[in-house]
């Protein structure tokens, strides 16, 4: 036979063994794709909020699964994951904490509570913190307390970040491991963020503003910079019968601020709060269009490198005030704040306006903040 046949000949074998490995492949993904995860390792998703975390689609979204202790958020995290390596073969999953003995004392013990998944088929390797899939999954358990330890991921190809206890981490932190979020192989999919996290510590202003305040507390999704989409699910405490009534009363007889944040889930709960009794879902109301008989007022706060703010409200014909502009920043002086306080008005009638008496000083031969006020 002349070379070219021959040539001609191992080609052909060549792709036919490709086409065959592919086919054994695609048949392995749907054999994956149709294992009942969940009841292999006998779990039952409670209705509400950890059944609609568990039903997301497997996309590229960001979702924070927060709010009360023993809302179920950690174990939420991990059967999506388990459900997600055997969903899709060969996927890369990265779960983080801010140390390791974090992980000790939570995940890797509620993971060795259902066998290593020995029942998916999983291998669980101590020395390196992983638990290997017989699809070619990967979940790898790892911690990052300062940007310096985040950094050692730089070169890491993650298709699915879990971030447990968000919060706890800084926000830096959180930022660059967000740069890993990616796929290089066309049959395996990037599946974005998934995070868990209580109100508190050094993260918790990022989270409310980012998730909770920026969907309005899990009613509505938005698309971030990157045009993935952001998603809430607020975890309360009563969502998890299994906990008791004990554990229940036990959060129950917190001191206040602790109750409302790990009890029920409040994050409008922080150092300094002023009006302790305040509830979203008690003092937020869907928009409404004002009556134009309702009299507006005004309060103004000035500040510079510190925050200034310009709050207007609008008083019903039975005393109940609605606070419904904020206008809040730092780093603009008193002419272009009453400007943008104009701005916003937009030739809507204020009754009166009412400012700090602080604004009345003379700063040097400097007119007052009052007067520039007033002259705009």
């Amino acid at each position: 036979m002349p070379p070219s046949s021959l040539a001609e000949l191992k080609a052909a074998k060549l792709a036919e063994l490709r086409e065959l490995r592919q086919e054994a492949d695609q048949r392995e993904r749907e054999r994956a794709a149709s294992i009942d995860v969940f009841g292999l390792l006998r779990f039952t998703p409670n209705p509400g909020p950890q059944t609609r975390f568990l039903s997301l689609p497997d996309e590229n979204i960001d979702v924070l699964y927060g709010g009360a202790v023993g809302g179920s958020k950690s174990t939420s995290l991990l059967f999506y994951t388990l459900r997600a390596c055997m969903r899709f073969p060969g996927l890369q999953a990265f779960w983080f904490r801010r140390s390791f003995p974090e992980l000790e004392h939570s995940v890797l013990r509620l993971l060795a509570r259902y066998g290593y998944a020995k029942a998916l088929g999983c291998t669980w390797r101590a020395d390196t913190h992983e638990l290997r899939f017989p699809s070619g999954s990967a979940l790898t358990f790892s911690h990052a307390k300062n940007v310096q330890e985040a950094s050692a991921f730089l070169s890491a190809e993650i298709n699915l970040l879990l971030i447990d206890e968000r919060t706890t981490l800084l926000p830096d932190v959180v930022d660059m491991l967000y740069t890993r979020v990616r796929s290089g192989q066309a049959d395996v999919p990037c599946l974005g963020v998934r995070s868990a996290t209580n109100p508190g510590e050094i993260g918790h202003s990022r989270v409310l503003a980012e998730f909770v305040e920026a969907t309005g507390h899990g009613e509505f999704e938005i698309l971030d910079a990157n045009q993935r989409r952001r998603i809430f699910v607020q975890a309360r405490a009563m969502d998890t019968p299994q906990l008791g009534e004990e554990y229940v009363r036990n959060l129950a007889g917190l001191p206040e601020k602790l109750r409302k944040a790990y009890l029920e889930g409040d994050w409008t709960v922080f150092a300094g709060q002023v009006f302790s009794e305040w509830r979203y879902d008690r003092h937020v109301m869907q928009a409404f269009t004002l009556p134009e008989s309702w009299v507006r007022y005004q309060g103004v706060d000035w500040g510079h490198r510190n925050p200034w703010c310009a709050l207007t409200a609008a008083v019903d014909e039975d005393g109940r005030v609605y606070f419904f502009r904020e206008l809040y920043g730092t780093g603009i002086g008193e002419t272009e704040q009453a400007t943008s306080i104009l701005a916003a008005e937009a030739g809507e009638p204020v009754a009166v306006r009412y400012a700090d008496d602080a604004m009345w000083a003379m700063r040097g031969e400097q007119k007052t903040l009052a007067a520039v006020f007033a002259e705009n």
